[in-house]
C-alpha cells in the first residue's frame, strides 16, 4: 500500500475485496491472485458484470454457469 501511494500517489482500498463490482479486472497476475478461488473471484462480479482477464491467468478456472468472462 506505501508502495503504491509512494510512486503513483494511489491509495488502496482495504476493504476492495468485500465488494461486489460491475467489472473486475485482473490487470496483473500476482501470485495472490493466481490463488485465488473461483468462487472468491465470481464473488466480487455484481450480476450481469464482467470478469476481464487481461493475462488469461483464470482461463482453465472452473468459474459458475453464467458469469461473463473476457480473457486474452
Amino acid at each position: 500500500r506505501e508502495a503504491a501511494l509512494h510512486e503513483y500517489g494511489l491509495g488502496l482500498d482495504g476493504q476492495a475485496l468485500e465488494g461486489r463490482f460491475d467489472v473486475v479486472v485482473a490487470a496483473v497476475p500476482h501470485r495472490t491472485y493466481r490463488d485465488m478461488d473461483p468462487g472468491e473471484i465470481a464473488s466480487l462480479v455484481a450480476e450481469g458484470g464482467l470478469l476481464a482477464d487481461l493475462h488469461g491467468v483464470w482461463r482453465a478456472a472452473p468459474f459458475p454457469p453464467g458469469l461473463e468472462r473476457w480473457t486474452l
